[in-house]
C-alpha cells in the first residue's frame, strides 16, 4: 500500500522519487544473496540460550533447531534471489538518502512520511533539548555504558540480588547495550501544518 507523503521541505521531488518513497520507510530491499552468516549467527544465539538452562529437555530442543535450519539453509542457499527494485529504482532510491539537505521521518501519527530541511529539523531537535531535563557529555560512550552498568549492578547488590552466579545474573544484566538515539515525530495533525488542508479535501 503506497503511503502519504507531507514534504515539508524546499525540495521538489521527482515523481520518481515520489514513487519510491510511496513505499514506506519499512519497505525491505531483497538481498543480494542468501544471508548465510545471519541465519548460522541468530540460531547459535538462540541455541547457546537455551543450552545454558543446563537441562535435557533444552539441549535437545537446541539441537533440534540446529537441525531444521541445516535444513532450511541446504534449500536457500543455491537459490536465486529475485530484486523487489528495479535498478533505476534502486539508483533513485540512493540519491534520495544520500541527500545531505534533507531528513526523511515517521509522522507522529499514522503512517506517513515527512521530509524536512536538515536545519530546520536540527533546530527542532535542540529547541527540545533545551526544554528538556538533559545536560551535555562528552565522554566516551564505553565510558557512559560502564558507568550505568555499575550503577545497575550497585542498585541490585542493595536490593540484596546475588550476583555471583553468572545465569542469575544475565536475567538483571544487559548483554550488549547500547546508548538511546533521539529523532522527532513531525506532528502532521497540527492544522497549520502544510498540506494539511489539502489533505481533509
Amino acid at each position: 500500500m503506497k503511503k502519504v507523503i507531507y514534504n515539508n521541505s524546499s525540495k521538489l521531488l521527482s515523481p520518481k522519487q515520489q514513487k519510491v518513497l510511496e513505499l514506506g520507510l519499512n519497505f525491505a530491499i531483497t538481498p543480494k544473496k542468501f544471508p548465510l552468516l545471519e541465519y548460522i549467527a541468530a540460531t547459535e544465539n538462540l541455541c547457546q540460550a537455551l543450552e545454558e538452562y543446563g537441562d535435557d529437555e533444552s539441549v535437545e530442543k537446541a539441537q533440534k533447531i540446529r537441525n531444521i535450519t541445516i535444513n532450511h539453509i541446504r534449500k536457500g542457499i543455491g537459490m536465486k534471489i529475485r530484486n523487489n527494485l528495479s535498478a533505476d529504482d534502486e539508483k533513485v532510491l540512493k540519491e534520495i538518502i544520500s541527500d545531505p539537505s534533507i531528513v526523511i521521518c515517521p509522522a507522529d501519527k499514522g503512517k506517513a512520511i515527512v521530509i524536512e530541511d536538515r536545519d530546520t529539523y536540527l533546530k527542532k531537535m535542540q529547541e527540545q533539548i533545551d526544554e528538556g531535563d538533559y545536560k551535555l557529555d562528552n565522554r566516551k560512550k564505553k565510558t557512559l555504558l560502564d558507568k550505568l552498568h555499575k550503577k545497575l549492578t550497585s542498585q541490585l547488590k542493595s536490593m540484596n540480588i546475588d550476583l555471583e552466579d553468572f545465569k542469575e545474573k544475565r536475567k538483571y544484566l544487559v548483554s550488549a547495550p547500547v546508548l538511546g538515539h533521539m529523532y522527532l515525530l513531525i506532528k502532521i495533525h497540527k492544522k497549520n501544518f502544510p498540506g494539511i488542508q489539502s489533505l481533509a479535501k
